[in-house]
């Protein structure tokens, strides 16, 4: 999964930059406030936390790429979407049933909390 989303976060990249769309680097105030109360949790509820996060946002993920598929007006960022959406939707499935069987009982719900946020990494530039 980490993969894929690396990969997509760079070709967004290089499409926003080709486009003349600045891209951010690292998270908003938000999105940084959010990882920072995630990373405060001790480490029994973090693992439920995290996996709640995980399918909340890529549900909101494929609300967003499902517009631009739609009805987006760049034929660069239609396509894009349209191509990232059967990844998100597997990342979601995936998502989801580590929930289930978080919320069955069949998986620990306590684990090593990570120590530190992961990088954000910027898009090598266009040649």
């Amino acid at each position: 999964m980490q993969t894929d989303h690396g990969l997509l976060n760079q070709i967004l990249g290089l499409a926003g930059r080709y486009l003349g769309i600045s891209v951010p680097t690292t998270p908003d105030a938000e999105h940084q406030a959010a990882l920072n109360d995630l990373f405060a949790l001790p480490p029994d509820q973090f693992q439920t936390a995290y996996v709640d996060g995980q399918v909340a946002d890529h549900q909101a993920a494929i609300d967003l790429f499902q517009t631009e598929a739609q009805s987006g007006q760049d034929f660069l960022l239609v396509l894009l979407a349209k191509a990232s959406l059967p990844v998100l939707q597997a990342h979601l499935t995936q998502a989801q049933d580590l929930q289930a069987a978080l919320q069955g009982g069949s998986l620990p719900a306590s684990g090593p909390a990570p120590t530190e946020i992961p990088a954000v990494t910027t898009p090598p530039p266009i040649a």
